[in-house]
């Protein structure tokens, strides 16, 4: 698809739209492409739309990449980033990597985790525990525990927020999710 192919989307006006800040190797033949100057198209078109964009970053090159980006003005602040791990062609989800990534962001950035597979829910325990966001659901991983298939994303959800809740984190009401998101609020 085109570059104008892949953001028409963004003529409904979302309030929020993913970024992908570079190109991945998926496996096999499988290449998902994003070019230095597609980004920059993308950001600067999110910018012309009022769409903040959700940075999404499946190694440390990409977090560079919206860094570098964000000082050329193609990306505006307050950044918050995806952290995508345990993508075959991407960073690995290990603790130490999510530490990597994590300690790599802007410290007036937001973030949330997205852990592949067996990685999403020691991921989301890690950025709960940091302080940090989840994203979760069987868009990244359809097992609720090791051989056992998840009945809905909500059945996932529900096991994120007793994780939270168990670790003394409360849950974020869709007015304080905007504002940590840096949304403006609904009237």
């Amino acid at each position: 698809m085109s570059n104008d192919e892949r953001l028409q989307p963004t003529e409904l006006l979302p309030e929020m739209a993913t970024l992908d800040c570079g190109t991945l190797n998926f496996g096999g033949d499988d290449i998902f492409t994003n070019t230095e100057n597609t980004i920059k198209y993308f950001g600067q078109r999110m910018i012309e739309l009022g769409i903040k964009p959700e940075l999404e970053v499946f190694d440390k090159s990409m977090i560079d990449m919206a860094l570098r980006l964000y000082k050329k003005g193609f990306i505006q602040s307050p950044m918050h980033f995806d952290l995508v791990m345990g993508v075959n062609g991407g960073i690995a989800g290990e603790l130490r990597d999510f530490v990597f990534m994590r300690h790599s962001l802007p410290a007036e950035a937001t973030y949330t985790v997205a852990g592949i597979g067996r990685y999403e829910f020691p991921l989301a325990m890690a950025a709960i525990i940091d302080g940090g966001h989840v994203r979760g659901g069987l868009e990244d991983n359809t097992y609720i525990s090791k051989g056992v298939l998840a009945k809905s994303n909500g059945e996932m959800v529900e096991k994120v927020v007793r994780m939270a809740k168990e670790l003394g984190r409360e849950i974020a009401n869709p007015t304080e999710a905007r504002k940590i998101l840096g949304l403006k609020p609904l009237i």
